[in-house]
Parts: structure tokens; sequence; C-alpha cells
């Protein structure tokens, strides 16, 4: 889920990625109807094993799992979501409702330093600057880990 709110919101700002501690073999039916009430779609993503983007260095790992991950340094956030699979199409809606704003709040921190650069550019008659990282879902059991990446890199578990 949250890669796909981080395509849609924040692809200006972070360069997206998704992998999971142990991924699911494809994205669940109600993850891709509760994104669809919010007019996203899930596309060309598909769940990926952590492994697929080791080797990527990033700033920001956002930790949804609730595990320890062993990732090469980097700012780490924390953020406790349940796993919808196996609940009901409300807990679905209702942790999408809860991704969607961790992301959003993620996005607008990401962009506050470029918008503060610029007023101060402006000032000086300088150039702009911005940059981020990236997001995807990939369900298990009690987990979901998400990964996003760009300029600053951020991934999601």
């Amino acid at each position: 889920m949250a890669e796909a709110f981080a395509l849609a919101y924040g692809s200006d700002v972070m360069e997206v990625h998704s992998a999971g501690l142990s991924p699911a073999p494809l994205i669940a039916p109600l993850t891709k109807t509760v994104l669809a009430e919010k007019n996203l779609h899930t596309g060309a993503q598909y769940p990926k094993s952590l492994d697929f983007v080791s080797h990527q260095p990033f700033d920001i790992v956002v930790n949804m799992s609730g595990a320890t991950l062993d990732m090469p340094p980097a700012r780490m956030l924390e953020w406790p979501v349940k796993d919808p699979i196996g609940q009901k199409p409300e807990v679905y809606r209702d942790v999408a409702t809860q991704i969607e704003s961790l992301v959003m709040r993620l996005i607008l921190e990401l962009r506050t330093p470029a918008r503060k650069n610029r007023r101060a550019h402006r000032r000086a008659d300088v150039a702009e600057l911005a940059d981020a990282h990236g997001s995807g879902p990939c369900s298990r059991k009690g987990v979901e880990v998400q990964v996003l990446s760009s300029a600053p890199h951020l991934l999601i578990s």
C-alpha cells in the first residue's frame, strides 16, 4: 500500500521501491480493492523479498514490520502498522488510511527542506534543490514491509 501512495503522491521527491521480509506470492485482492477505492492501482507492483533491494543504499528506512532489520546505516523510522492480511475489508481500509497518512507526512517532511531552501535561494537569486526516496506492499501474516528510495534513499519495512 505504501508504494502505491508514495508513487501517487511523492514521485517528485522519491524513487519508490518495495520489499518484504517474507513476501506473499501476490498482492492481496483486498489490498487492490481498497487502493482502487482511492483511485490508486498497483500496476506493475509485485511482492519482492528484502534480498531484492538489499544491495541498494537507503538514507531512510521505514520499518512497518516491527521486526529488527539488518540494514546498512540509515535513518530508521518505526511505523507500527497492523497487517490486514486475513482481516475484514474495514481493517484494510483503516490500515490504508493509516499508511496513507504516514506516507503523506513523510513526503511533506521531505519537501519542507526543499521549500525552505527555495525561499532562501530565491532571495539570493540562486537555483533551487530537492530530493528524497520510496515504497510498496509486500505482505505476510503479521508483517508488511515497504521500501521507498530516491536522492535521500528511503526503505519502508
